[in-house]
């Protein structure tokens, strides 16, 4: 220790020499530092050359910790690839969780990716409390994964293999939705044949006056209009669901030899249903 007593430091000495090399120093405040003759924390410590700053062990001698002289942190293994590196080699579930067990109506958990940017710009996955104050899409005892208001890039979801599916589902394991790698969307159907294949019932609301504007008469070829045929019809049995539930199960429509001009398209059927 120094004469007033204001640090104590751990010396060592090469066996080729006499000279000190000071290893730890606890200063007045203290605070400890290892290879360093400054520390500015309860505990310091840093190291000049490549070797790794922190190592832990367990019992039976087996490194379950690391900090290289990067910066990188490894759980479970000695050599981390990235910033935070966790391994656990075993037949059962290796996990990290971020846990806010409060009750409080504002408590949530949260992971998030950050590009540096001002305000909002990360990508959020939340996990909202038992008791958290339901505002809009925050869901209490909820979860949602969110990009950040200020990434004009948006949230993309893909599967990038070849052969791979996106799925969705509800109530446990109940499939509802599915989107294949053919680009093919299935709603009750786990093999769609069609860009949007749905199996089950589908409605579409009536159209109305109250949400257009700039409506404009256009010139029709009435000669056209003659052509249409006001028929009745049932679906084949096959494709039963591809129709609106009446009442009776009976549709009505009207049926043109020729092109019909709905919306700038041509349609050769127009169903009609109230």
């Amino acid at each position: 220790s120094t004469a007033n007593g204001t640090y104590i430091t751990f010396n060592t000495t090469d066996k080729t020499t006499t000279t000190l090399d000071e290893r730890i120093r606890i200063t007045d405040a203290g605070l400890v530092g290892i290879g360093t003759t400054g520390p500015g924390a309860k505990l310091t410590v840093q190291t000049s050359g490549t070797t790794d700053i922190l190592n832990l062990f367990e019992t039976g001698g087996t490194e379950v910790f690391t900090v290289l002289e990067s910066g990188s942190v490894g759980i479970g293994t000695t050599s981390p690839a990235t910033i935070l590196n966790i391994v656990k080699d075993q037949d059962a579930d290796t996990s990290l969780v971020v846990d806010n067990a409060s009750t409080g109506t504002a408590a949530f958990s949260q992971l998030g990716l950050d590009n540096q940017r001002s305000g909002d710009s990360r990508a959020h996955l939340y996990l909202f409390g038992t008791a958290y104050t339901t505002a809009g899409r925050y869901i209490q005892d909820g979860a949602l994964l969110e990009s950040g208001s200020n990434l004009a890039g948006g949230l993309g979801l893909s599967a990038a293999n070849a052969s791979g599916n996106i799925y969705f589902y509800t109530a446990g394991n109940s499939e509802r939705m599915r989107i294949t790698s053919a680009g093919r969307v299935g709603i009750g159907t786990t093999n769609p044949g069609y860009e949007l294949d749905v199996v089950g019932t589908v409605y579409a609301s009536g159209s109305s006056r109250d949400y257009k504007e700039h409506i404009t008469d256009l010139v029709v070829d009435t000669e056209n209009l003659y052509r249409l045929r006001p028929v009745s019809f049932d679906y084949k049995p096959e494709y039963i669901h591809l129709g609106k539930v009446l009442g009776n199960g009976h549709q009505i429509g009207l049926m043109n030899s020729c092109l019909l001009l709905l919306s700038g398209r041509t349609q050769k059927f127009l169903l009609l249903a109230k």
